[in-house]
C-alpha cells in the first residue's frame, strides 16, 4: 500500500494556482505528462542532454509538474488557504464515494457523488478545491 499522487490535469491546476514546485521528495509530471518521466526532453522531445542551456533549464522548469500525493495537497489546501476537501462513503446500492469541499472564508460548499473509489472521489474533490482559488 502507497499514496497516491495526484493526477496530471490536477498538477496542472495546482502549478497554476501556485502550489509550491520545489518540493523535494515527491513525484513529478513531464510535459508528456509521464510521472516521473525525463524533464531534460524539449516539447518535440528533443534532449537537452547533460548540459542544457539557460532558454533549455526554463523549458524543463515550464513544462514539468510536481506531482505531490493527495494528502499532502489537501493539507496545502487546508493549512494555506483554509479549503477542506473530504470523502464520504455510501453503501445504498453498492458501494461508492463523494467528493466534498468547503471554503469557510465565503460558506460555498460542493459535492459531487458516484465514484467508485476514494481515490477518484479524493481527486475530483482536490480539483474542486483548487478551482476554488
Amino acid at each position: 500500500m502507497k499514496e497516491q499522487p495526484i493526477n496530471f490535469e490536477t498538477a496542472k491546476l495546482a502549478k497554476k494556482v501556485e502550489f509550491p514546485q520545489n518540493l523535494f521528495n515527491t513525484s513529478w509530471y513531464n510535459s508528456r505528462r509521464s510521472l516521473n518521466g525525463r524533464t531534460d526532453l524539449g516539447p518535440n522531445g528533443e534532449d537537452f542532454g547533460r548540459y542544457p542551456t539557460q532558454e533549455q533549464k526554463e523549458v524543463m522548469v515550464t513544462d514539468s509538474y510536481q506531482a505531490p500525493t493527495q494528502s499532502l495537497l489537501q493539507k496545502w489546501l487546508r493549512e494555506e488557504h483554509n479549503i477542506h476537501v473530504w470523502v464520504i462513503p455510501h453503501t445504498k446500492a453498492g458501494m461508492y464515494y463523494g467528493a466534498r469541499w468547503f471554503k469557510s472564508s465565503n460558506s460555498f460548499t460542493g459535492s459531487v457523488d458516484a465514484f467508485q473509489t476514494y481515490e477518484l472521489a479524493l481527486e475530483e474533490a482536490l480539483q474542486k478545491g483548487l478551482n476554488l482559488l
